[in-house]
């Protein structure tokens, strides 16, 4: 099965923690300042990361 399926199991700090970790959040603070950068962008620019229409209310 691949992994995004085990995504729906995890909570959001776990989640978030994961894309630290993939980002290359470890190391220096202008590593860690980058790493966040990064993932910053892509919570800004993909959907995947917003609200859905029923949440919203």
């Amino acid at each position: 099965m691949p992994n995004y399926v085990c995504l729906q199991c995890m909570s959001p700090d776990h989640i978030f923690r994961q894309l630290q970790g993939l980002a290359g959040f470890e190391g220096s603070p202008k590593r860690q300042v980058a790493a966040m950068a990064v993932i910053i962008y892509f919570f800004d620019k993909c959907d995947i990361f917003e609200d859905s229409e029923q949440s919203r209310g």
